[in-house]
């Protein structure tokens, strides 16, 4: 199986660097730009099922790359993203104004924290590897991609490829970007290539094939 991971373009709230949640902010223009830029980067290969966060941003960044293909987009409620609780909306120094401990407990790293109204970090992490079953169980063989946001596609890395839900998780999805996760003919997981941008730059056409 080829694993496309797409994090959705930009939003208002990500250029104002707040911690966005479950909070259904839309696209900004230059997230729209963004998610054109991933469609014509993908335009080269036929991708088999797609797969969006019910949430707008990403939902929308789907149906662009979708519209190109030729496809539909599943919903998958499983791919939203994480539920920040009382510090959604807000920014880190909204936050340390209002929830002075929360900031200090949070540059301990999230999964430290503990954020009244959040998510459980062990239903979340749960949460994670039920998706990566699915997909992996569903599409044995398949071109897949996944359009989802930054803290869940974190987390599904660094399960995908077993690393504890104890550890600060070393990877970092920037908006548009695309990688390439595989699962071979042997189940080895295997990572092609990580947080891809060079569609997003001055010169955007560089095709996969």
């Amino acid at each position: 199986m080829e694993l496309f991971l797409v994090r959705h373009g930009q939003t208002k709230a990500n250029k104002e660097n707040r911690f966005q949640g479950c909070i259904d902010y839309p696209l900004s223009q230059t997230g729209k730009r963004e998610a054109q830029q991933a469609a014509l980067r993908l335009a080269s290969i036929s991708l088999d099922v797609i797969y969006s966060s019910p949430l707008v941003r990403a939902y929308d960044t789907a149906q662009i790359i979708a519209n190109a293909q030729h496809k539909d987009v599943r919903v998958l409620t499983s791919l939203k993203e994480f539920r920040w609780g009382v510090i959604e909306g807000l920014t880190r120094e909204e936050i340390q104004q209002k929830h002075p401990g929360l900031a200090y407990s949070l540059k301990k790293g999230f999964q430290k924290s503990s954020i009244p109204g959040q998510e459980p970090i062990d239903i979340f992490w749960n949460r994670v590897n039920r998706t990566i079953n699915f997909l992996c169980g569903a599409h044995a063989g398949k071109r897949v991609l996944v359009v989802s946001h930054g803290r869940f596609l974190n987390a599904f890395a660094a399960s995908f490829f077993n690393m504890s839900i104890c550890n600060s998780w070393p990877f970092r999805f920037s908006h548009g970007s695309l990688s390439l996760f595989e699962v071979n003919r042997e189940g080895r997981r295997v990572l092609i290539f990580f947080n891809d941008t060079c569609h997003l730059g001055e010169t955007p056409y560089c095709p996969l094939s």
